[in-house]
Parts: C-alpha cells; sequence; structure tokens
C-alpha cells in the first residue's frame, strides 16, 4: 500500500456507519449548546442547533466549506452548473445567518471557506455591498485559517479597495478562454474585457488571484500553431500575474446538469490526452505557476493498483460542505441544483436547525461500505474500459485542504 492510499483508508476507517447509531437518540428534544463568536457577542449570534447524526458525520472532519451566498447572478453562462437555482433579484443569505454557520463549522474543524454564488461579488448589493467584505472580516475573526471568493469578475472595482476585502487569501476569476472569443462565446458579449481589467486590478493591488478556467468544446483543441490552447492559457494566466490556473473539464456525465450544462462538453479521450500532455510538463517543472488539474478518470487496471487512492470521495471522508441559500448541505458538487444533500438548515426567529436529511440522502443514497474503494458512484454512462473519478482528485494539487490532508 503506497503513503497516499494509506492516508486515504486511515481517514475512511473514521467514517461512521450511520445506520447502526441510535435512531432515539436523534428523536431528542433536547437542544445543543447555543454557538457564538465570543462570551460578549454571544448574545448577538443566532443559535444552532443539529441532529447527532450531523455533528457525528462532520465533526473532527470537516475541513472546507463552499458558502453558495447568493443565488443572484449576472451573467448566465451556456456551462453553468448552478443554472437551475439563479434567480433574479434578492435571494440571498442573511450575514447572521452566515455567522452562525461559519461558527458551526469551525467548530466541526473546518478551516478554510469558499464564497460563491451566483455571483457573490452582488451579495448585499442593495445595501451598498457590505456584506461580502463583512463575512470575509467574519470569517477571519472567527479563526478560518484561509478564505476564498469566487467571481466572474464582472464586479465594481472600488470593491477591492475595501480593507476588510483585503483579508481574503484568494480571490478566483472565472474566466474560460484566454481570447475574447472562446470566453465570450460561454459567458457572453464584452464580459471577457471587463473581467481581465478587474483581474489586472485585483493583482496590482497585490491579492493572490487564481484563475479556474472550464475546460470545454472552444478551447480544447490546439491553435493554428499546434500548441494546445488549454497550455497557451497556463502562460497567458501567469503573464497576467495569477499565481495559479485551475481547470474543470466539462463532460456529459450521466447526471441530472447533462440537461442544463449547453452543448459544450469535450469526450473523455481528449481530455486524458490533452491531460497527459500538461501532466508531464507540470511535473517537469516548465510552468511558472501552480496548475491543478482533475484526472477524471482511470483505466481498469490504474484503479486496481491505486484504488485507495483513486476511490477518493469527500461525501465518504466528509471533508466537506456546500451550503445554499435554499438550506441545502452537500458534499459532492455534482449534486448542485438537484434535491440530494446530506442535510438542509431551516431558521426560524434566532434559530437555525441543521436536520439530516430524511430523504435524498448523499450518503445514505449510495452503496458507501468502509473498507471498500470504488470509483465515483454519481457519475454514469462512461465505457468500461475506464473508471470515473472524483471531480476533486487532482494529483499532487498546489491547495490548502489538499496539503493539509497530505494526500498527495
Amino acid at each position: 500500500m503506497d503513503d497516499d492510499t494509506g492516508r486515504l483508508c486511515q481517514l475512511w476507517s473514521r467514517v461512521i456507519d450511520i445506520h447502526t447509531l441510535d435512531e432515539e437518540k436523534f428523536a431528542s428534544d433536547s437542544p445543543a449548546e447555543p454557538y457564538g463568536l465570543s462570551a460578549t457577542k454571544e448574545k448577538h449570534m443566532l443559535q444552532v442547533f443539529s441532529d447527532p447524526r450531523f455533528d457525528q458525520h462532520f465533526g473532527g472532519r470537516l475541513m472546507q466549506v463552499f458558502l453558495y451566498v447568493t443565488d443572484e447572478c449576472n451573467l448566465r453562462c451556456t456551462q453553468c452548473y448552478y443554472k437551475p437555482w439563479l434567480k433574479i433579484g434578492h435571494a440571498e443569505m442573511p450575514t447572521d445567518v452566515i455567522v452562525a454557520l461559519l461558527h458551526k463549522f469551525r467548530q466541526l474543524g473546518a478551516v478554510k471557506v469558499s464564497f460563491l454564488g451566483g455571483e457573490p461579488t452582488l451579495y448585499g448589493h442593495a445595501e451598498g455591498n457590505e456584506s461580502l467584505p463583512f463575512i470575509v472580516h467574519s470569517a477571519r475573526d472567527l479563526g478560518f485559517e484561509y478564505i476564498r471568493v469566487v467571481s466572474n469578475g464582472l464586479f465594481d472595482e472600488a470593491l477591492l479597495s475595501d480593507d476588510r476585502l483585503r483579508e481574503v487569501d484568494e480571490i478566483t476569476f472565472s474566466i474560460d478562454g484566454d481570447t475574447a472569443d472562446i470566453h465570450n462565446a460561454l459567458r457572453g458579449r464584452n464580459t471577457y474585457a471587463r473581467s481581465l481589467a478587474n483581474l489586472r486590478k485585483a493583482v496590482d493591488l497585490g491579492f493572490n488571484v487564481q484563475v479556474t478556467m472550464c475546460v470545454h468544446k472552444g478551447n480544447i483543441d490546439r491553435d493554428d500553431n499546434g500548441r494546445l490552447i488549454l497550455d497557451r492559457s497556463i502562460s497567458w494566466a501567469q503573464q497576467l500575474g495569477a499565481k495559479s490556473m485551475n481547470f474543470h473539464p466539462v463532460f456529459r456525465m450521466g447526471i441530472a446538469r447533462d440537461s442544463w450544462t449547453g452543448d459544450v462538453h469535450v469526450s473523455p479521450s481528449d481530455w486524458l490526452a490533452v491531460y497527459k500532455e500538461i501532466r508531464t510538463k507540470i511535473e517537469r517543472g516548465q510552468y511558472g505557476i501552480s496548475v491543478r488539474a482533475p484526472l477524471r478518470f482511470a483505466t481498469n487496471s490504474e484503479f486496481e493498483e491505486r484504488s485507495g487512492y483513486y476511490g477518493y470521495c469527500p461525501v465518504k471522508l466528509a471533508e466537506r460542505l456546500e451550503i445554499h441559500q435554499n438550506g441545502q448541505m452537500h458534499s459532492c458538487a455534482l449534486h448542485n441544483g438537484t434535491p440530494i444533500s446530506i442535510a438542509k438548515f431551516e431558521r426560524r426567529g434566532d434559530v437555525i436547525s441543521i436536520g439530516w436529511s430524511p430523504t435524498d440522502n448523499e450518503f445514505e443514497k449510495y452503496p458507501f461500505k468502509e473498507g471498500e474503494d470504488h470509483p465515483c458512484v454519481v457519475m454514469r454512462g462512461f465505457s468500461e474500459e475506464v473508471r470515473p473519478l472524483c471531480i476533486s482528485l487532482k494529483p499532487a494539487q498546489d491547495e490548502f485542504v489538499w496539503k493539509r490532508m497530505s494526500l498527495g
């Protein structure tokens, strides 16, 4: 057993068999202790009560949370996986709810938070865009070690001058091509120039900037000079001053989102060919910035040789949570836009309750067994010659939580 496989096996061995826990314990009306920032601030904090199954599952293992703070967005990108939940108008999570939930997640062990949407820079725009800097500052005050904002880049550049926003460790710009033609084809006319202007401004102000780029049929090929467009895009990001490039390939995966992510997907074989070329350059140190690329597929023999590593699954490991404005919580990003969740939160007055999902529960829905490794159980419809892997499995990636968990 190699070191990476051993680490994952150790983490998986800590998974609690929810089905063996005492159901009567969960029916108890006894509330958990109230949560607060500190003794002096506690009276201003909403109380959070959670199902013991939630605490048992995530306690001591939760590492990062993804907070979708608003369902409002100023774009309707072709490939957007969040499309079913996008709304026009006020559709956001109240700041007091966010602060209370963040405190709960810190108690469970989370050290990294990503603020997303929708478009997170629209969060609180009706109140003068005070809300996003406030929750960033609150996350730092609560002890989060790594704070990230993921944006399409179409915001008022004045936001970057707010001192509280300077507390973020990373701003990620979602840009889907290194030219206006490639990017605008998915995100809309004139979006490329506006996003780049704010990216450059963020770099000039000293922010740690990352580019996240979807891999789609418009950038999977080679240019007229025979160079991979994605390879060229890495150089482009470096020249702009970005510190890292993060690739997200768009596939048909036999899941719900296939019906709303447009006709821009690439084939597994095309991606694997590109991946191998880029991976070789990464290992040779030929890029001047960090490059994160998901493997996404392994042959049957490759999987069997390192099943513990290739069987990485955040649902099993409980190392992450995605939290949405509608109350849904889940660990697998492939469940965005669907009813599938592991828990749901609800606010009533000054109390937030987190309940274990009784139906469509992502942990109970799939055949997870302790000590058993398997490929992704969500994706369907691929060749029998390959095994689909978690979309977050990016070998040797330079990412805060990945390195903290020493996953390799």
